[in-house]
């Protein structure tokens, strides 16, 4: 397993025993479309987010929101519960 999708795992399992999976399902679906772009955003402002975040989430966000297969697999795994 990529260290990327353990960090996945990690949110997914938080999202959930926070019982915010759905509405962050929701916001996933909405937001679908500019995913590509909000990545890119991660990538030109992470010198300042990696004050704040961890360098391995941020990789592990941009990595989710510019492939398509992985956003629609995380976005999967939140919606039926399945952790794997």
């Amino acid at each position: 397993m990529k260290t990327s999708e353990i960090v996945w795992s990690g949110w997914i399992a938080e999202l959930k025993s926070r019982g915010y999976a759905s509405f962050a399902a929701s916001l996933m679906d909405a937001f679908k479309p500019i995913s590509f772009i909000a990545a890119q955003v991660v990538y030109v402002g992470s010198p300042l987010l990696n004050l704040m975040i961890s360098p391995g989430s941020m990789n592990a966000a941009a990595e989710l929101l510019e492939n398509d297969n992985k956003y629609n697999n995380f976005l999967c795994q939140l919606k039926t519960g399945d952790d794997s």
